[in-house]
């Protein structure tokens, strides 16, 4: 089951990010306080975070943000799985799950930024494997002989009368 995520999961969701293993823990830190000031009135229709729960165990997070100066552009700041439920389908669902909440909101693109290095080519190939297009690469942003590589996918125009 996908759902918003609610206050009570901040700890599950940032467990969920440590064992992807792909953040330090002052980045995690980052995502507790993101998630707290989003949760805010004035940031609630310029974010959006979700849960995948599986048999009442968090088990995935995803966590979009609407760009600010454009028009409907969203980006996907954090989606992960916990690695023993890789590979079964849910960070696609997670991400179909995303892709129809902006689409309800009338999104136009969704950009997804992530670092080129070989600790995140599977993240990469997921995008690919999902529809998303590589658009850019900054090198050393995130750090020296970090670059990162931002992929786009427009969607689709929502369904008239919805």
């Amino acid at each position: 089951m996908i759902r918003a995520a609610e206050q009570k999961d901040v700890d599950a969701m940032l467990q969920v990010a440590e064992e992807v293993g792909l953040f330090e823990s002052e980045q995690l830190q980052l995502l507790r306080k993101m998630f707290l000031h989003s949760q805010e009135t004035v940031r609630k229709d310029e974010s959006y975070w979700c849960v995948a729960e599986e048999q009442d165990e968090l088990v995935g997070v995803a966590f979009c943000e609407q760009e600010v100066m454009t028009d409907r552009t969203w980006n996907l700041r954090f989606i992960g799985v916990c690695p023993s439920y890789h590979r079964q389908g849910r960070g696609r669902q997670l991400l179909r799950h995303i892709e129809q909440d902006l689409s309800n909101r009338a999104a136009r693109l969704v950009l997804i930024d992530t670092a080129g290095i070989e600790d995140f080519r599977a993240a990469q190939n997921f995008y690919r494997s999902n529809g998303y297009k590589e658009e850019a690469s900054v090198a050393d942003f995130y750090a020296d002989g970090v670059s990162k590589v931002t992929f786009w996918k427009r969607l689709p125009a929502p369904a008239k009368g919805s």
